[in-house]
């Protein structure tokens, strides 16, 4: 069920057989048992409830971070073939997937020497159109 046919209280009735008053999950809207300020009948109508009402404000992280990891993943992939430091082409990264407008942090170990890095990978843009690509300047 969804969030927008539910309202954030719970749901009240009166059985007149017992003299008790039902309440009914939030989610589901099946009949309660237990505690009397329980909202969900179980575990997974809580957790499908929380995640259903937490879900938007996360599409745009969960994006972001897609495009961290695939970056990460392209430089490490192209360091690991050449052990510690990589000359390559923008060109050659762009044509792998790689976005270079997502990045984790900045290091700036000189005044001339600043590195956009992914995690633990990063790079320097040279003048033209190379690339440096090192891990040791970006640890974390």
């Amino acid at each position: 069920m969804t969030t927008s046919s539910h309202d954030f209280k719970s749901r009240f009735s009166f059985n007149s057989q017992t003299q008790t008053e039902l309440k009914y999950c939030t989610y589901c809207d099946t009949t309660i048992r237990g505690r009397s300020d329980k909202r969900f009948c179980n575990d997974a109508c809580r957790y499908a409830y929380h995640n259903e009402i937490n879900k938007e404000p996360f599409t745009l992280v969960n994006s972001i971070n897609r495009k961290l990891k695939r970056n990460r993943k392209i430089l490490q992939t192209l360091l690991l073939k050449s052990k510690s430091k990589l000359e390559i082409s923008r060109d050659d990264l762009l044509n792998n997937g790689f976005n270079f407008r997502y990045f984790t942090h900045i290091n700036k170990d000189k005044p001339d020497r600043v590195f956009q890095c992914c995690y633990d990978f990063g790079y320097q843009i040279l003048k033209g159109t190379k690339i440096v690509v090192v891990q040791e300047i970006c640890e974390i």
